[in-house]
């Protein structure tokens, strides 16, 4: 969902259901009636309550908020910096080897210390 909202944080009309829906139901790697109307609806109200975007008044669109656009932004690049090479070390059969075990604790790791750093700063 938040790697979605990267594709219209620099829409100055912003983002509508019906424009994120297929954006999102293609990230999950689901068809668009799998991922329903009542769960992007849901799935808006949450970002919303989070102050993630904001819906523009008298309308049926949603602007990216300040804080929106930086989460979107960091967590889009935690995975293609972080995750997708981590998980690229698992083999295909599912087993674990002590280097995948030694990646993944790595990233726990340095994930654990960017967190606590962060706590502190706040």
């Amino acid at each position: 969902m938040i790697h979605a909202l990267c594709q219209f944080g620099l829409i100055p009309e912003g983002l509508r259901h019906g424009n994120l829906r297929p954006a999102v139901a293609q990230l999950l790697g689901l068809e668009l009636d799998e991922y329903g109307q009542g769960q992007m609806t849901y799935d808006l109200r949450r970002l919303r309550l989070q102050g993630l975007i904001e819906r523009v008044s008298g309308s049926h669109r949603y602007l990216l908020t300040d804080l929106g656009f930086m989460a979107s932004q960091f967590y889009t690049r935690i995975y293609a910096r972080a995750l997708r090479p981590a998980f690229s070390c698992v083999p295909d059969d599912g087993s674990a080897t002590s280097t995948t075990n030694n990646t993944l604790g790595k990233l726990d790791r340095a994930l654990g210390e960017l967190l606590q750093e962060v706590q502190l700063a706040a």
